[in-house]
């Protein structure tokens, strides 16, 4: 398999090289001179790995081959521009080797993954949309810290029939299942500030 780094900041080049070690060979490209030669290739290579590029960059790489963008761990503007550019994975630097593997594997046979961190952080943020009440992030907090719905309705001053209330409707608006699934959100970025 034939994998190409773009990136041009040394930072970001030692990360990626480290990220990528694992996938064998790994060529490296700067220039804007080499970064148009790839994009120029029809067949090869296999996958681009990208880091710190624009937008326009990206998207000119993505239209000829898959591309796996490599953003730093919370920045979700990253994440979406590298998405929006036509990207199809996107992994943070703190991402193993498992996977950056997967990433690659699924770009390269034509799918998209988006780290399960990232994944996390991004659901949050579009749930932040739809603004929690106080009331609600309240008890979002209390769950995620391992109350049971009565213990966070004694907490709160309210019945247990009010919690359940508060919980499915954050549930709805943060699209999650399960109490695990709200403890992920929460942890994941507790940037969910009230209405």
């Amino acid at each position: 398999m034939e994998v190409v780094a773009v990136v041009s900041d040394p930072p970001a080049r030692r990360a990626l090289c480290r990220l990528a070690g694992h996938l064998g060979e790994v060529r490296l490209v700067a220039s804007p001179a080499e970064i148009a030669e790839i994009a120029e290739m029809a067949d090869r290579p296999d996958v681009v790995l990208t880091a710190g590029q624009p937008a326009a960059v990206m998207r000119v790489l993505s239209g000829r081959h898959p591309v796996v963008a490599v953003v730093q761990d919370a920045a979700t503007v990253s994440a979406r521009v590298a998405l929006r550019a036509g990207v199809r994975s996107v992994v943070g630097f703190s991402a193993g080797a498992d996977e950056v593997r997967i990433a690659v594997g699924v770009a390269r046979a034509g799918g998209g993954y988006l780290s399960r961190e990232l994944s996390g952080r991004l659901r949050v943020e579009s749930a932040a949309g739809a603004s929690l009440g106080r009331r609600e992030s309240e008890t979002l907090a209390l769950i995620a810290h391992g109350f049971t719905h009565a213990q966070a309705a004694r907490r709160l001053g309210v019945s247990e029939a009010t919690v359940n209330s508060y919980v499915s409707r954050i549930r709805s608006k943060l699209d999650a299942g399960n109490k695990a699934d709200l403890t992920r959100i929460f942890l994941a970025g507790t940037s969910i500030l009230p209405a």
